[in-house]
């Protein structure tokens, strides 16, 4: 399982180090390991936003139901 991270990891480093314009092959990996996790905690975020709009309508709705 281990070898299936490092080699995903490998690939991310080698697609996204390539638009990188450093001159040291090891920062344009950690740039790109950086651009991919902060990319993910975005992804993370927006879902908990628009789980929180979509929970937060539904119960207004249900309490409008109710009340009517």
């Amino acid at each position: 399982m281990s070898y299936r991270i490092e080699q995903l990891f490998g690939s991310i480093k080698q697609k996204i180090g390539s638009s990188f314009k450093l001159l040291r092959e090891d920062l344009s990996g950690k740039a790109s390991l950086a651009c991919a996790i902060l990319w993910n905690f975005w992804v993370l975020a927006t879902y908990y936003f628009c789980y929180f709009c979509l929970v937060s309508c539904t119960i207004a709705t249900l309490r409008a139901m109710i009340d009517f």
